[in-house]
This record gives structure tokens, sequence and C-alpha cells, in this order.
């Protein structure tokens, strides 16, 4: 097996494919067809193990460092699985009994929760899109846009930005999506907002001379938008509040007023980190197993491989064809987030930092101390 090769069945195996799964997946990227057996094999090979499990000291440091980038509310099956991302071999049930010992409290608020679910049914991948703005971390100058496919449950797209209400903006996550997928859905779902007025007109102007031209967009009140609330409740406990938590604290602190100033450095400060955080997110929900249902008519499996592979789910791709001319008008009716934040702010931060040689890093608590210095410097200028 050459490098190419072998680095795929290493990052296919860290991210908790199983063997068949990862057959599929040869298959289908690198036209390469190998038995269930031989791919064991060459991944033992390679001292990738489903079964040797890793140090149970090392998994327990790592999986409170997990904890402690949390809200406290990641289930075992997450930290399982970003376990596997971490390059450790654990089995599941080591995980959930370290979690008893590491964080019992949130264990037990999470077994006595009990969710009565509604009945959804969608035909295939691309049938529908559900797309909505998620504005928790809005008082603090960040705004998250997101789309969700109804059959699989494969993130379409998810961004932070200045703004989500913005149609031009909107429509612009939209058309990038469109342009990624090579075609535009059969119908998508939004609820009334002013902000998804350019992605309706769109939607309608691909669909014109199809027999879906009258319901190819649907308006709905946000609590109906089941898909995409599913999903921001997910986000809130894996991602958001641990932002929302920070932000809280600088509040509490006299440190974050809501003013023009204050968000603008919140965006100049955490932006990248907090798009990147959402990167991580979604490539891990988009690769996560969805567990089996008896009383569910939706599809069970990983995310991804529901949307790419619809074959083997006895299912259709509703993607419909896109014309490159019709995406270039839609173009010119799009806007994109370019800076972080305002423009001033922007060049004025980074001439503050240069002059201290101040390096903005990874570590959002360093961030933080970052944004405390450009607040003090810029405040006492005007």
């Amino acid at each position: 097996m050459d490098d190419h090769c072998a680095q795929f069945l290493h990052r296919l195996f860290r991210k908790g494919y199983s063997y068949n799964e990862m057959k599929l997946l040869f298959e289908e990227n690198l036209n390469i067809y190998i038995s269930v057996r031989h791919l064991r094999r060459l991944a033992n090979s390679m001292g990738l193990y489903k079964r040797k499990q890793s140090n149970l000291e090392i998994c327990y440091t790592v999986i409170q460092g997990i904890l402690s980038k949390s809200s406290g509310s990641h289930g075992y099956r997450l930290v399982h699985q970003m376990c596997i991302k971490n390059n450790l071999v654990i089995s599941m049930e080591t995980v959930r009994l370290i979690l008893q010992i590491l964080d019992p409290e949130r264990v037990s608020d999470r077994l006595r929760r009990r969710l009565k679910r509604r009945q959804y049914i969608s035909r295939g991948p691309n049938y529908m899109w559900h797309m909505d703005g998620y504005d928790k971390l809005k008082p603090y100058g960040i705004a998250i846009h997101g789309c969700i496919d109804g059959y699989s449950r494969n993130i379409i797209w998810l961004k932070a930005g200045v703004t989500n209400n913005d149609p031009k903006i909107v429509a612009g996550h939209y058309i990038q999506a469109v342009i990624k997928k090579n075609g535009f859905p059969r119908s998508m779902r939004s609820d009334f907002g002013t902000e998804n007025k350019y992605v309706e007109q769109m939607q309608s102007f691909f669909h014109r001379n199809g027999m879906n031209s009258d319901h190819c967009y649907i308006y709905g009140s946000s609590t109906q938008n089941q898909r995409i609330e599913c999903l921001w409740a997910i986000f809130r406990k894996q991602c958001s509040q641990f932002w929302r938590n920070l932000f809280t604290d600088l509040k509490q602190h006299n440190k974050f007023d809501g003013s023009f100033l204050d968000q603008s450095l919140i965006r100049f400060c955490f932006m990248g980190l907090i798009q990147e955080d959402i990167r991580v997110f979604a490539a891990s929900w988009n690769q996560h197993k969805i567990r089996s249902i008896k009383t569910s008519h939706s599809p069970s499996g990983r995310p991804h491989i529901m949307y790419n592979m619809p074959e083997l789910y006895d299912c259709e791709d509703f993607l419909c064809d896109i014309d490159a001319d019709e995406v270039d008008v839609c173009l010119d009716e799009c806007s994109f987030d370019h800076l972080p934040c305002d423009e001033d702010v922007y060049n004025l931060a980074n001439i503050l930092m240069a002059e201290v040689n101040w390096i903005r890093d990874v570590d959002p608590f360093n961030n933080v101390n970052l944004y405390i210095f450009l607040r003090n410097a810029i405040s006492q200028e005007l």
C-alpha cells in the first residue's frame, strides 16, 4: 500500500469508521477494491487496532481535557468519538464509566431526561434542506447560520459571521453550497424571516421550469423546522455553550458592555476560533453514527454516508442539476464576509498587536487577554 492509501486508511480509522464503511470509502474515493479481511490486516500492520485499548491513565487525562472545554453536556458517545480522533483505542463502555467518575452530576441529569419526539419523513438526500439562524451568541457580536439535509442530517453549511439577518449574506451561504454540491435541493424550509427572501427567490429561479416550482420553498415557524432546531440543541451542548460561558464571564467582570467596539473586538479575537470550533463540530456530526430507533421512520447510520451513498439505503438523490450561467446571475446578488469585524477596528487592532509583537493564539483563554489589552488600548485613545 502506498503512502497516500496508508494515510487515507489512517484517517478513516481515526474517525471511527467500521471496516465495511472503510471498504466502501476506498472504492468511492480511491477506486480501490479491497476485502474487509485484507483491510483489517493492513490496519493491524500499521499499528491500528479496534480492540487493543490504550493506557487508561492517558484516556482519563484526555477525557478530562475534553470535559474542561465543554459545557458539561457531552454524552459518552460523543466523548468516545472525540477519544478516537485523539488516536486513542477505547471502548464506549469504558468511556461511559470514566464519565460517571469525572462528571456524575451531569451523567445523572442526562439519564433523567426523557424526550417524546415527533415523526419526520424525507424521501432521500437533497429532498429538503432546512436552514435557520442561531442567535445565542449574537449579543456578543457573533451570528451563526446553518443548513442541514432533512434525510441524512448531513450539515450542508454552518458558518459564523458578523450577521445572519442580511438576505445577501444568507444567499451567499446558499450559493456557495450549490456550487460545492454542483446542484440545488428539491425543496427548502425556513422560518418567515426577511433574511430568507433572496434564497427563496433563487430557489424559485432554479426551479422555474420544473414541475416542483410551486413547492420548492416552504415557510413555517421555527418550532416546526424540526431538523435544524434539533441540530441547534446539540450544537449548544457541544459547541456554543462554552463560548457563551466565556463571554458571559467577561460581561460579569465589566469587560464587555455590548458596545460597537466591544462587539468588534470579540469578533476580531474570537471569530476565527469559533469558526474552527464550528468546523470541527460539523465534521464530527457528519461522521457520527445515528442510532436506529424502532418508532422512527428516519434512517440510521452516519450522515456523511447516508448523504453521499443513498443507494445503500434504497433511496434516490434528489439533487437537481445546476446551470453555471444561472449561478453567475445569482452570485451578483450575494454578499460575503471578507473581514471578521469593522475594517477600521481590524486595521487598528493589527497595528497595536504589531507594536507589542502579540500573535493571536489558538487558546481561547489567551485570546481573552488579547481582547482586554486591545479594549484598554483603544479606549484610552478615544
